[in-house]
C-alpha cells in the first residue's frame, strides 16, 4: 500500500484515551468506544436539562434534550465518533460557568480543547460570560487564570505533536494528507452549495441552516451560544472543501440550537411540527448514514 502520509497524531487525543482505558475492560477497543459514546450522550442530555432549568421550567429543558437528540445527524451521537463527548464537556462548562465555577469551567473547556479542534474556541464565550459577570478587577483576573486552562488543554496536545515529530502544529500539517489546507470558509461555503457532488451540497446546507439560524436568531440565543455556533459551522470549512463532506456531523457541536429550537417549540403545535419534521429528517439521513454513504460521514 502506497504511503499517503496520513499519522495519527492528526486526531486530538481524549476519546481515543477513554477507548483505551475502557477496551480492557469490555474486551474490545470499538465497543468501548460505542460504550465512551453512549455514556457520555447520557451525560449530555442531563447536563443539558440542567443547563435549560436555569432559564426555563422543567417542560423547556425536556425540549431541549428532546431537540438535541432529534437533531438531524444526532443518531452520530452513538457512533465511535467524538461528538457526544465534546457536547458533553461543552454544555458542562457552560453550566459551570453559570454556577460561577470557574476554575470547573475551565478545567472541561480544556478537555474540551482535548476532544475536537474548536474546543479550544470555547475560551471566547466563557471569557464573554466571565468578563459580563466579573465584579472587580481582582475577581475578574481570577476567571481569566481560570480559563486559561481551555488554551492549555490545546497547548498540552501541541506539546505531545512536538515531541513525537518536532512541530508544534504537526496535528495540523498532516491534515494535507486528507486534502485539507486552509481556506476561506465563505468561499469554501459559496462552492459547496453550487457544487456538482450531492454530498458536498448537503454539507454546505447544513452550514448554511446552521448560520442562518444562528443569526436570525442571535438575541435569542444570547451572545455566548451565538459564538458556539457560529465556531461549529467556521473552523471545520476554514480546512478547505473536503470539510463538507463530514459537515452534517460537525454541525452537531451547535448544540445551542437545541435549547432555541426548545424555545421556539413552546406552543403545542409548533412543537408537534418540530419534532416530526426533524424525527423524519433523521431516519432519511440515517437511511444513508446505515447503507455506508458519503452523504453523513
Amino acid at each position: 500500500m502506497p504511503y499517503t502520509g496520513e499519522a495519527n497524531y492528526a486526531f486530538f487525543p481524549l476519546y481515543p484515551l477513554l477507548m483505551r482505558a475502557l477496551g480492557p475492560v469490555v474486551g474490545d477497543v470499538y465497543l468501548a468506544g460505542i460504550v465512551v459514546s453512549n455514556l457520555y450522550l447520557v451525560a449530555a442530555a442531563v447536563l443539558l436539562y440542567r443547563l435549560a432549568r436555569l432559564d426555563g421550567d422543567e417542560l423547556a429543558a425536556e425540549r431541549s434534550v428532546k431537540y438535541l437528540v432529534l437533531l438531524p445527524t444526532a443518531f452520530v451521537f452513538s457512533a465511535v465518533l467524538t461528538e457526544a463527548l465534546f457536547v458533553a464537556l461543552s454544555v458542562a462548562a457552560f453550566l459551570q460557568a453559570r454556577r460561577d465555577r470557574w476554575w470547573a469551567a475551565g478545567a472541561l473547556g480544556g478537555l474540551a480543547a482535548l476532544t475536537r479542534p474548536n474546543g479550544v474556541l470555547l475560551v471566547l464565550p466563557l471569557a464573554w460570560m466571565c468578563f459580563a459577570g466579573a465584579e472587580g478587577r481582582t475577581r475578574w483576573a481570577s476567571r481569566v487564570a481560570a480559563l486559561s486552562l481551555v488554551p492549555l488543554g490545546l497547548g498540552m496536545f501541541c506539546f505531545y505533536n512536538w515531541l513525537l515529530t518536532g512541530d508544534l502544529l504537526a496535528f495540523v500539517r498532516v491534515q494535507q494528507a486528507w486534502l485539507r489546507a486552509p481556506a476561506n470558509p465563505v468561499e469554501v461555503l459559496l462552492g459547496g452549495v453550487s457544487s456538482p457532488v450531492p454530498q458536498l451540497r448537503v454539507g454546505a446546507w447544513f452550514a448554511v441552516a446552521v448560520l442562518v439560524l444562528s443569526f436570525a436568531f442571535a438575541r435569542t440565543l444570547g451572545f455566548p451560544y451565538f459564538l458556539v455556533c457560529l465556531s461549529a459551522v467556521l473552523l471545520p470549512l476554514g480546512g478547505g472543501w473536503v470539510s463538507l463532506f463530514g459537515q452534517a456531523r460537525y454541525v452537531l457541536s451547535a448544540w445551542p440550537l437545541a435549547l432555541l429550537l426548545a424555545r421556539l417549540g413552546s406552543r403545542a403545535d409548533t412543537d408537534a411540527l418540530l419534532t416530526a419534521s426533524l424525527a423524519l429528517l433523521q431516519g432519511f439521513l440515517m437511511v444513508f448514514w446505515s447503507n455506508g454513504s458519503r452523504m453523513v460521514i
